[in-house]
Formats: C-alpha cells, sequence, structure tokens
C-alpha cells in the first residue's frame, strides 16, 4: 500500500477514536422532570450565565400557549408576567414591540389529565401536565433558555370531580412551571412582586418558590404580613407558613401573626401558630397559651407543639402544658409532653406526671415520657417507671 494513503488511513482513524472517545466522557444534559413538588429547570451551560438580565429595562415577551383537548383556550399568562416585572421597574410590551432591549419567548403546552376516584361517577379533571421552554434574547448577550416543566398529580381524596378538561387545575399548572424562570432570571424581587399579584394562585406559587431563596428572599417579609390581611385564606395561608420559614429573623411579624391566631379559617390558624413556634419569639407566649385551649383541637395541637419550639423561654406554659397532657386530642397530649422535654430543667414540676404515664398502657404516651424526663433530668431509666419513680424520691 502506497505510505502517503496509509498515513492518511491512519490518521483518520484516530481522529474517529478521538471523536468517539469525546462522544463517551461529554457530560449529558438532563432536566429535573417537575412533579407535584418539584418544578423542572435544564440549564444550558453554554448560556447560563444571566447576571446581565438585571440590566434589562424594557422587554418584549411572547407567549406561545396550547391545551391539549381545549380549542380556543388561554390563560393570562403573558398579562401576569407584565404585571411582575413592571412592579421591578422593567417596562414590559406585550407581543412584538420596538426599541425593547430583550425579548422573552415562552412555549408552553398544558395538558389536563383526568384520574379515576373511587365513588366517582366519571373520571374526573383533577391534574396537569405542563412542557415548554422560555428563552431570553437581547443583543450583545448569550440567549439563556429554561425548559419548563411541571406536573400535578390531583390530591387522593377530593370533594368535587372537575368532569371536564377546562376544569383542570390549568393555571397552577402553568404558574408552577413558568415560576422558576422568574427566580431564575429576575431573582427575589420578581417573586416578591409575584406576592402582590392578583391571583391567589400566582402568589402562593411565588411563596413556594420564595422558600428556595434563602437570606435573599426577606425582602418580602412586609409583602407577606400586609398578606395576612388578604381576602382568600389560601392566600393567608401561604403567607404565614412562609413567614415562619423565616425564622428568628422574621420577629417584626409576630404582631401580625398572633393576630392571625384568631383567623375564622383553620389552616389560616394553624400556619400562623406553627410560623410563630419557628420564629421563637417569647412576645408570642400568651397567645400560644390561649391557643392551647381553642375548641378546634388541632389548633390545641399545633400550639403545644410551638411551645416546645420556644424551649425554655415557654416556662411560664409548663402549667398549661400539663393540663394538655389529657387532652381528648391525643396528639395535643403527645406535643404537650414533648414541648415540656424541649422547656428542659425548669419543667421538673411535670416530672411526676410524667411518671404516672410510664405506668399506663399508652405506648405512645410512654415513649414521649421517656424522652422528656430524660431531657429535663439528664437521667436516662427508658420506660422504667419503677426506677424513674425511686430516683424521684431520692431527691432533695
Amino acid at each position: 500500500m502506497n505510505k502517503g494513503i496509509s498515513r492518511l488511513m491512519k490518521a483518520g482513524l484516530i481522529l474517529l477514536s478521538g471523536l468517539l472517545l469525546g462522544c463517551l466522557l461529554m457530560p449529558s444534559i438532563s432536566g429535573i422532570t417537575g412533579t407535584s413538588g418539584t418544578p423542572g429547570v435544564i440549564h444550558f451551560p453554554e448560556v447560563s450565565n444571566s447576571d446581565w438580565v438585571v440590566s434589562i429595562k424594557s422587554v418584549c415577551i411572547q407567549v406561545e400557549q396550547s391545551y391539549t383537548g381545549l380549542s380556543g383556550h388561554s390563560e393570562p399568562i403573558a398579562e401576569e408576567l407584565q404585571g411582575i416585572l413592571s412592579r421591578i421597574g422593567v417596562e414590559v410590551t406585550v407581543g412584538e414591540g420596538a426599541g425593547c432591549e430583550a425579548t422573552l419567548s415562552i412555549t408552553i403546552q398544558v395538558k389536563p389529565v383526568a384520574k379515576h376516584y373511587s365513588g366517582a361517577t366519571s373520571d374526573c379533571y383533577t391534574g396537569a401536565e405542563t412542557t415548554g421552554e422560555a428563552k431570553l434574547s437581547a443583543a450583545g448577550h448569550n440567549t439563556l433558555k429554561l425548559s419548563l416543566s411541571y406536573t400535578i398529580h390531583g390530591g387522593q381524596v377530593i370533594t368535587k370531580c372537575p368532569t371536564s378538561p377546562d376544569q383542570a387545575p390549568l393555571e397552577a399548572a402553568w404558574t408552577r412551571a413558568v415560576m422558576p424562570m422568574l427566580r431564575e432570571w429576575w431573582g427575589g424581587p420578581a417573586l416578591v412582586s409575584a406576592l402582590k399579584a392578583d391571583s391567589s394562585v400566582v402568589r402562593s406559587t411565588a411563596t413556594d418558590e420564595l422558600k428556595q431563596m434563602g437570606p435573599e428572599a426577606s425582602a418580602a417579609l412586609p409583602v407577606l404580613v400586609e398578606m395576612l390581611g388578604d381576602d382568600d385564606p389560601a392566600t393567608r395561608a401561604a403567607a404565614a407558613n412562609m413567614l415562619g420559614e423565616f425564622g428568628p429573623t422574621a420577629a417584626e411579624a409576630v404582631p401580625a401573626l398572633v393576630e392571625a391566631i384568631n383567623d375564622t379559617d383553620s389552616w389560616v390558624r394553624h400556619n400562623a401558630i406553627t410560623a410563630l413556634g419557628k420564629i421563637g419569639d417569647s412576645q408570642a407566649l400568651p397567645a400560644l397559651v390561649k391557643a392551647l385551649h381553642h375548641s378546634d383541637s388541632y389548633t390545641r395541637y399545633v400550639a403545644a407543639e410551638a411551645l416546645g419550639k420556644l424551649g425554655p423561654k415557654a416556662a411560664p406554659a409548663i402549667p398549661d402544658l400539663i393540663e394538655t397532657i389529657n387532652d381528648e386530642f391525643s396528639q395535643a397530649g403527645w406535643a404537650a409532653v414533648t414541648s415540656l422535654g424541649q422547656i428542659g430543667p425548669e419543667a421538673d414540676e411535670a416530672i411526676p406526671v410524667l411518671i404516672k404515664l410510664l405506668e399506663g398502657e399508652d405506648w405512645s404516651y410512654k415513649h414521649y415520657a421517656a424522652s422528656a424526663l430524660k431531657s429535663i433530668t439528664g437521667q436516662n431509666f427508658g420506660e422504667d417507671a419503677a426506677a424513674w419513680q425511686k430516683w424521684w424520691e431520692a431527691q432533695p
């Protein structure tokens, strides 16, 4: 064989081997498929840097949307985004426009999903699947791309059966898919702005997204406090829940959350009480003690649990917690026992009551009482009531 041809063939084989090896070693680009708890976002590495977005002052928004099985149906996606971005100082034009610094293009498909529930006479449209892509382009910058997806599976128990595709949770499905884009590209300010949207679904979704942002979400505190006075109970509940996620840094929200304990909606009450426990401010103590005696059993339970989160600061509540041990709602009693343990040594007046629980037959009370006794006394006799009693009687 001609030596020149032989060298060319050898070089070709080396090049082919290199290409194959490169394909094997190349990292795959994969996304996270959205579920009822996780919105999906795919990053394209070559265009992932979005630092330039905050400098953009005008955007044209173009939305293409389609809904499986629904002819002519549309949702106000562009309009909602326009309101959110306008409130953070971005001039927004819906559709094509002249002079926009950037163009935001969204293509989204929503599929209503039916499910059969036991006892239902027909399939119920309680779910929806969303897929789509968002692109943000501006002169002089790499185009940003996000693949957006979200799936709502529907609850296991329903009180009403949506019997047609247009009754599926379409707004929640597209909102859950699009909101991560705002978080990724415009950050906390956009999510705080979304809390002021007219749509309760948009506000609730923004609240959930803020939970993932850490300290950057602190700018939302005043807005969340304002939301506690909203007409929609779901919005009030979401705001209370979010405030609790801030922990001690949300001390300014305590007065409003204390007021929310009197809310007529039980879910708002429960979330407000839980949030006060997470914030851990002692100024909430009187309200939490009062909640221990509420007529609603679950309110008593979350109040007992929240008091434990305050630790030693909840010492004034010890007599009320001891009383709650015998609550007709067992979960409230268990929570009271656990909270006494979380208060620690200052709860020593509860020791005889806790030892008595060890003599009973309820294994849950025995388990929680043994743990509480250990936390209060620093001793450990497990669930041995006799050993605890002997130790207690030997104390000066």
